[in-house]
């Protein structure tokens, strides 16, 4: 008998009421890090794993321009991701005036009250956190889910182009954000008998 394909499940995406209402709680935190820990998670789609491991060193800030350095992504794969300047150029400055805060170009990029990295699972909690006051039931990869699903079906961008934002090895990884459901097949159908 032949193996039936059945298609993995969507990418779970946050709609965009509650991207919206995520962002609403992400401006009313109280600390710099926390705000541009949300900002840059729900703008970059970065893996948390890959967020936490940043350095200062993999920040790059011009006048205009911003960028991180992705050293050590899935697969050992490096790659560069623009980013807002602006909100992490606040953290910078809080940052370095930490007083238990390596360099200002080196050490971890994020980092605790007592001056210590902050762990995968400390960044996981505050998304987490922040969600849940959100009322948003998604764990932390969601917003990289909710990114690579707006990059693809509301901008259009080109499939390639979201692989190597996400720092996907293989495009077809990155398909799965252009799946479409059967109701907007259905839809798309209907449209064409008229």
């Amino acid at each position: 008998m032949p193996r039936v394909e059945i298609d993995p499940p969507a990418p779970r995406a946050l709609s965009p009421e509650q991207l919206r209402s995520v962002e609403r709680e992400t401006d009313r935190l109280g600390s710099s890090r926390d705000r541009v820990i949300m900002e840059l998670l729900l703008r970059t789609g970065l893996r948390i794993s890959e967020f936490a491991d940043l350095d200062a060193g993999d920040v790059r800030l011009t006048q205009r321009t911003g960028e991180l350095v992705i050293r050590h992504g899935k697969g050992d794969r490096r790659r560069v991701v623009p980013l807002n300047r602006a909100a992490l150029r606040a953290w910078l400055t809080a940052r370095q005036d930490h007083p238990t805060a390596p360099a200002r170009d080196r050490g971890p990029l994020w980092i605790s009250r007592t001056g210590e990295q902050l762990s995968v699972r400390s960044i996981t909690k505050l998304v987490t956190k922040v969600m849940a006051a959100a009322g948003v039931e998604e764990t932390a990869h969601g917003l990289r889910h909710t990114l690579a699903t707006r990059l693809v079906r509301d901008q259009g961008r080109d499939l390639a182009l979201v692989a190597d934002v996400l720092g996907h090895a293989d495009v077809k990884t990155t398909r799965r954000y252009a799946r479409s459901e059967l109701e907007d097949r259905r839809a798309a159908l209907e449209a064409g008998d008229r």
